[in-house]
C-alpha cells in the first residue's frame, strides 16, 4: 500500500469539493481508497485542514471518548472520523473492539510503540547452562 503525502489528499479534498467529480473519480485519480477518501472527507466538513495536517493525538482520554462514543451510537467509521476528525480506521476498530473487552482501563493503559523482546543468552560453562 502507498502511503499518501498529506499535501496529496488536501489537494484531492479541495478539488472535490471546488469541481462536479464524484468522489470515487477523485479519489481513483489520486490513488487514495474510496472508503478512506470518503472519511477524509466527513472529517474535514467538520474539522477542516487540521484533519489532514494536525490530526488529534491519541491520548488514553481520546480513545475511550472515541469508543465509547462509537459503541454508545451504533456510529460508522465515517461517522466516527466526522465527530472526532480522526480518520485511522484500524486504530478505531481495535479501540471499539478493546473498549467493549476491557472497559475504559484497557484503553488507558495502552503504550505507544512495539513491546520490547526479551532477550536472553545461554552459555555453556563448565557443563552449566548460564544464562543472561
Amino acid at each position: 500500500m502507498t502511503k499518501i503525502s498529506k499535501q496529496t489528499k488536501f489537494k484531492a479534498v479541495l478539488e472535490y469539493i471546488s469541481g462536479d467529480e464524484s468522489k470515487k473519480d477523485v479519489a481513483k485519480r489520486y490513488g487514495i481508497h474510496y472508503m478512506a477518501f470518503r472519511r477524509l472527507l466527513s472529517a474535514y466538513k467538520t474539522h477542516g485542514s487540521n484533519v489532514i495536517f494536525n490530526p488529534p493525538k491519541p491520548t488514553g482520554t481520546f480513545r475511550v471518548e472515541l469508543a465509547s462514543w462509537a459503541i454508545k451510537n451504533n456510529a460508522s467509521n465515517t461517522e466516527v472520523a466526522a465527530q472526532f476528525g480522526y480518520v485511522g480506521i484500524v486504530q478505531i476498530v481495535q479501540w471499539k473492539k478493546i473498549y467493549s473487552n476491557l472497559g475504559p482501563n484497557g484503553l488507558l493503559s495502552i503504550q505507544k510503540g512495539r513491546k520490547p523482546k526479551l532477550l536472553f543468552c545461554i552459555l555453556r560453562k563448565n557443563n552449566f547452562l548460564v544464562i543472561s
